[in-house]
């Protein structure tokens, strides 16, 4: 039959079949016929259901009848049958033809082959399936967010934001700014909205109880459910930045306690020799002017008068030295976090006084420091690292201060015990204080309020977990324009806290007082001539000094004389031979001349000199040496030394044989 617009539709690239009110076929277009494989004189006076494959529900087909007879266009998808059997799925639409009176004449059916789209389809609907598997799975939070609001997190996220907490604390719906520090949340919105892909920023993000943590995020542009969104990976970097703020500690700290060895060992060695020579000039003096004095010639008067203030002026340089040797020692000290004991009785105004000593030079010219401290009793610890976290409070508190008005400026440190009977120090300032929305974050890693250049962000980090790992509590209260006090407690105990070190020989007691200690011969090994004399110089004329300036030396000496020595001096640390290879050497020689070394330490030294020292007996001594300290002990051992002829002379007297 010759339709109308037949042309037209014989045009059209779809399939397009014409059928009667019941549904007989009465047309088909060639596109139709490259579809299915029917030609049109197969299927003409055949009902439209020879195409059906028997996998559509028939509800489908009773609601397109039901719309097409009220006179409407119905549209959807079925799966069709070729004239080979093969199954397609399609999309099909139906219109109705319209007569005169508004009756229906034909369907025009028009069909779109929607297979290979719907392998499309399903192919992406796998991938996206692996995509969101691989997301799900992700260790790092991914969260997508559509206006603002968090659309999709996957479970990683609601670990994250929530913090354990349960399900009734929902992720999505949430504002994701909320979710970042206010400090940080214009930089979180300036990557938002920049979403290169290629931008990270570390910020400090909140959970949904509000416990911060330190995050690093990545955004980018995306679509989500059909909607623009922003996607962002949030990687919880807590944990690494502590790690890393550990090793910088470290890392500082062994800088800072190498070259704390290296200056102290140069200046304790002209030191050592500056303070002997001053004591023995100033102990030379008096006697002089006693002489001219008691001589009662009137014309040594002017002289015995210069005498005196000569005795006095040594008497000066004498104390400018021994402040300078406790200087170097709490240094050392201060430095020397790795042989420092974690478990040692402490003195807290100790070390307060010595955090002090150590801090005055940044805080005399921005504030008066006012001291005030009670009995705190003992804290059990390391004295090294509770100076390191007091320095570091004195000194942020004097950085908070402009320079040039110490007299208006007040560092007020307090020490005492609570009403717990714990140990208590406050460090309060009348400095420029601390912002309240700084205040949370003052002992997280890396976070700083000084410019750059002059805070890493690590230093009450560092106190933190210093006071952590002793016990303790450090607390901090402040406002802008009223001030910062930072409080530490300890537990402490009522004991006494054993004498500073340094007193007497490592390792030793000093010897008590007794009767005049006979000659002893002694021997000095030291690479610097100058230490020798100061020591003989001391010693002599009531001993007998022989000093040498390198360890090979000292041994050709013992070979020719023989093992003659009381005690032998030794610096640990020589060029060419160390003073533990000399000690090897004498201990495999003449071994009871090795149990008479003393080593001499005049700064820090490696580790391989420190665990020598573990492993044998003999003391070790810091220069600059205690001068009382070394006769004592030089006594003492020329007393030792003289007790098998004393004991001798008794048996040979007493016919007793010789002592068991």
């Amino acid at each position: 039959m010759q339709m109308p617009f037949e042309a037209a539709l014989t045009a059209l690239a779809d399939p397009v079949l014409v059928t009667d009110p019941r549904g007989v076929i009465l047309w088909v277009n060639p596109a139709f016929t490259r579809q299915n494989g029917w030609l049109g004189r197969e299927v003409v006076g055949r009902n439209a259901r020879v195409l059906q494959s028997g996998e559509t529900p028939a509800a489908l087909y009773e609601a397109m009848w039901s719309e097409i007879q009220a006179r409407r266009t119905w549209a959807g998808e079925l799966v069709n049958r070729r004239k080979d059997g093969s199954r397609y799925e399609t999309r099909l639409t139906i219109t109705p033809v319209l007569g005169p009176v508004r009756c229906i004449t034909h369907f025009v059916a028009t069909h779109k082959d929607i297979s290979a789209e719907r392998s499309s389809t399903e192919a992406l609907r796998r991938s996206e399936g692996s995509f969101r598997t691989l997301i799900e799975f992700l260790p790092d939070a991914v969260v997508a967010c559509s206006q603002g609001r968090v659309v999709y997190a996957n479970p990683k996220a609601h670990l994250f934001f929530r913090g354990g907490e349960a399900e009734d604390k929902p992720l999505i719906g949430l504002k994701i700014l909320e979710r970042v520090d206010p400090v940080d949340r214009q930089v979180v919105s300036d990557h938002f909205h920049s979403r290169d892909g290629d931008s990270t920023c570390e910020v400090r993000m909140l959970r949904v109880d509000a416990t911060p943590f330190t995050a690093e995020i990545r955004p980018f542009a995306m679509f989500f459910d059909g909607r623009p969104s922003v996607g962002c990976v949030v990687r919880d970097i807590t944990q690494q930045r502590r790690q890393v703020a550990q090793m910088l500690r470290l890392g500082n700290a062994i800088s800072l306690g190498t070259l704390a060895g290296g200056v102290s060992h140069e200046i304790n060695n002209p030191l050592a020799y500056v303070a002997a020579n001053t004591e023995f000039a100033a102990a030379s003096v008096g006697p002089i002017e006693a002489a001219l004095r008691g001589s009662g010639q009137s014309e040594w008067g002017p002289l015995c008068d210069r005498l005196v203030e000569t005795r006095i002026a040594l008497e000066e340089a004498r104390e400018g030295a021994h402040r300078i040797r406790k200087i170097v020692q709490e240094l050392r000290a201060f430095c020397r976090l790795d042989s420092d004991g974690d478990d040692d009785p402490v003195d807290l105004c100790r070390v307060l006084e010595s955090a002090c000593r150590l801090a005055f030079s940044e805080i005399r010219h921005r504030a008066q420091l006012v001291k005030q401290f009670r009995q705190t009793g003992v804290v059990v610890g390391s004295a090294a690292r509770l100076t390191q976290v007091f320095v570091n409070l004195l000194v942020n508190a004097a950085q908070s201060m402009t320079e040039g008005d110490a007299s208006t400026n007040e560092i007020r440190v307090s020490a005492g015990r609570d009403d717990q009977g714990g140990a208590f120090v406050e460090v309060k300032d009348t400095g420029s204080g601390i912002r309240p929305e700084h205040l949370p974050r003052i002992f997280d890693p890396f976070f700083t309020t000084k410019p750059v250049g002059q805070g890493t962000g690590l230093g009450l980090g560092s106190c933190q977990q210093i006071v952590h790992n002793h016990r303790g509590e450090i607390e901090v209260e402040s406002a802008p324009g009223r001030g910062t006090t930072f409080r530490v407690t300890l537990p402490a105990t009522l004991a006494e806290a054993a004498p500073p070190d340094g007193e007497t020989l490592a390792g030793q007691t000093a010897p008590l007082d007794g009767p005049a200690a006979p000659p002893a011969r002694v021997l000095v090994v030291d690479d610097e001539p100058m230490i020798g004399r100061e020591l003989a110089r001391i010693l002599e004329p009531r001993h007998q000094v022989v000093t040498v300036t390198s360890g090979a030396a000292a041994l050709d000496l013992i070979q020719s004389k023989g093992p003659v020595f009381d005690v032998v001096f030794c610096d640990l640390m020589m060029p060419g031979m160390t003073g533990m290879e000399v000690y090897a050497q004498i201990r495999d020689r003449w071994p009871g001349l090795a149990d008479r070394m003393v080593f001499l330490a005049g700064g820090s030294f490696p580790a391989a000199a420190q665990a020598f020292l573990r492993d044998v007996a003999n003391p070790c001594l810091d220069k600059p040496i205690n001068t009382t300290t070394l006769l004592e002990w030089v006594g003492a051992r020329a007393r030792t030394a003289l007790l098998p002829q004393l004991l001798a002379s008794v048996n040979e007297s007493t016919n007793l044989g010789p002592c068991p």
